[in-house]
């Protein structure tokens, strides 16, 4: 399915809506997200949900390209609760930190996530979709973008969502849409993906 938002706003709103009686979710890192979670506010939220953040840069924790530092900066404002945010809390790999997060996760359904389209087609920092990887999360390595060093949520706890919103810029990212619509991926798992079309 593909939906066409004029704003950020009502993509949130719709999000919301959509998965208002679910309890558990996945969101992604990265600047789209940003722009569509900075109207979150005491009415429009995602408290009494877990949100699991998807995929996280390792880095420095004081650096602007971590993705949790804008996750922790909405649960100060009391949109998520701190005991309700999952993520890989470490700056550097460390096989410990991410036996913890996969056990975790391994107790925990996820009906919903959104993430958004990336440069190159990726989605939720997965470069690589034809990548069997057993565990939920794993360490991962970008060849093209900066920082290189991460870590991913797997296509296969992905797959495992009822439904995966995919939210996607269409003045930037039309190119890279076609990209993945032709991709064996999508076609093999259509029926899951809804796409909310930002003009």
């Amino acid at each position: 399915m593909f939906l066409v938002f004029n704003n950020y706003r009502s993509i949130q709103l719709y999000f919301l809506k959509k998965t208002k009686k679910e309890k558990n979710i996945i969101l992604c890192g990265g600047s789209t997200i940003k722009k569509i979670l900075l109207y979150l506010d005491k009415k429009n939220n995602f408290l009494g949900k877990k949100i699991l953040l998807s995929d996280e840069r390792l880095v420095k924790k004081n650096s602007n390209f971590r993705n949790d530092n804008f996750y922790y900066k909405i649960i100060r404002r009391r949109l998520i609760a701190y005991k309700d945010f999952i993520n890989y809390k470490f700056a550097y790999q460390s096989n410990k930190e991410l036996k913890r997060l996969n056990e975790t996760t391994d107790k925990i359904n996820f009906s919903s996530c959104l993430l958004s389209l990336g440069s190159k087609g990726h989605i939720a920092g997965i470069f690589d979709n034809k990548k069997k990887i057993k565990t939920n999360f794993y360490f991962s390595y970008s060849l093209d973008k900066k920082p290189k060093n991460r870590v991913t949520i797997s296509i296969n706890k992905l797959l495992k969502c009822k439904k995966i919103y995919i939210v996607v810029d269409l003045k930037r990212r039309m190119y890279e849409l076609k990209t993945f619509k032709r991709s064996i991926f999508y076609k093999k798992n259509a029926r899951k993906f809804e796409f909310l079309l930002k003009n």
